[in-house]
């Protein structure tokens, strides 16, 4: 019974967010006094917190409202190809997203619109960065990439200030490493190529160590703090695996696939595998990765982890192929059982697993542990 006055109240509170009735912080705080009234986390919340939702569509409306919008971004991309000047483009599509954003987001509350405006904001203040430095800068390369890097972060960061969408703050961060890289290699352009994989792995882990904060701020992942760590691990993620992969095992060993990285020949590579030795290293890597998010809850870490999982199989395939052509359709094969037997088996795992880490403290602001129920 109390499972089910828990799941009730969660759907009338998000009833009431979407129908803009109330706010969400004080459906989030509705949440918590009742968790305190009733001492501590009402049951069931295990199994929600498992579930890792993530808050996208409230409704149709959302979807309808979508549409017209992506409608409306490629009117402007249309007019742009006739319309001589792509600063009236840019500032067009700057307002209308602005305007259109105090009504969606900030009155009626719509998730999928709200993550639509912000991205059309974001990109049009950077696009009018890219109009207004191509005239004007003598270098184009690492001086005009801060500007725009800039410009996209203190856009977002506005947005963010006045609407509360949590992906501003993943693309405010996206625009901060940007920055950060940008400028080093303005600065000092032979040591930042050098060190190009420790510099994104750093920020990378920062961006990590940002989310984590969100998230142990929310175990539970019931406010808005879930949204906007799950934003910021998959920024987070690609920068950490990619950096991991290339600078340990970068240069001769990735080049020519699509894992080789843009400065790879500055940086080189810290350990020379090949073939299957390689294919190995970087599945080691992506179980670590794994353990990681089964940890932490976050499934979206292992987005980034599945592409060089692939990488990995496709060549451990290609080696142990019998008969041409099955190296494709066996990754794929695999992956795919992969990717379902996580889905389907990531409760218990987590049940498994977790409890083998000494975690401490830290344990209680993790998200609690699905118990297993006898039939």
């Amino acid at each position: 019974m109390p499972t089910q006055k828990a799941a009730m109240l969660d759907h009338d509170l998000d009833a009431a967010v979407t129908a803009g009735v109330i706010g969400r912080e004080q459906a989030d705080a509705l949440r918590a006094f009742q968790r305190a009234r009733h001492g501590g986390a009402p049951a069931g919340t295990a199994l929600e917190a498992d579930e890792e939702k993530f808050r996208i569509l409230g409704g149709f409306n959302d979807i309808l409202v979508a549409i017209g919008l992506l409608l409306l971004i490629a009117a402007l991309f249309s007019a742009s190809a006739v319309i001589a000047s792509g600063l009236v483009i840019a500032i067009l599509a700057a307002v209308m997203a602005w305007g259109l954003a105090e009504l969606f987001t900030r009155r009626l509350r719509l998730a999928l619109p709200a993550i639509i405006l912000a991205v059309m904001f974001v990109g049009a203040v950077v696009w009018l960065a890219v109009i207004a430095i191509s005239g004007t800068a003598d270098d184009p390369t690492a001086r005009a990439l801060a500007a725009v890097a800039g410009a996209g972060a203190v856009a977002a960061g506005l947005h963010y200030a006045r609407f509360r969408v949590p992906i501003d703050v993943a693309l405010a961060m996206c625009g901060l490493v940007a920055l950060v890289i940008s400028l080093l290699l303005a600065a000092f352009p032979d040591l930042a190529r050098r060190l190009i994989f420790a510099i994104t792995l750093a920020a990378g882990l920062g961006v990590f160590a940002l989310a984590m904060r969100f998230d142990l701020a929310d175990p539970l992942r019931r406010s808005r703090n879930a949204d906007t760590a799950f934003w910021l691990h998959l920024v987070a993620a690609p920068l950490i695996v990619h950096s991991v992969v290339a600078g340990l095992f970068g240069g001769e060993s990735l080049r020519g696939s699509v894992l080789f990285a843009l400065f790879a020949d500055e940086a080189g590579s810290l350990i020379h595998l090949d073939g299957a030795q390689l294919a190995l290293a970087i599945l080691a890597i992506v179980v670590v990765l794994f353990i990681v998010a089964l940890v932490i809850d976050r499934r979206a870490l292992l987005v980034s982890g599945l592409t060089y999982a692939g990488y990995s199989l496709w060549v451990l395939f290609h080696d142990l192929a019998w008969r041409d052509g099955i190296t494709l359709p066996a990754t794929l094969f695999a992956l795919a059982l992969l990717v379902l037997g996580v889905s389907a088996g990531w409760s218990g795992l987590r049940a498994t697993i977790v409890p083998l880490f000494p975690l401490g403290r830290w344990r209680a602001s993790l998200p609690p542990l699905r118990q297993r129920t006898r039939p």
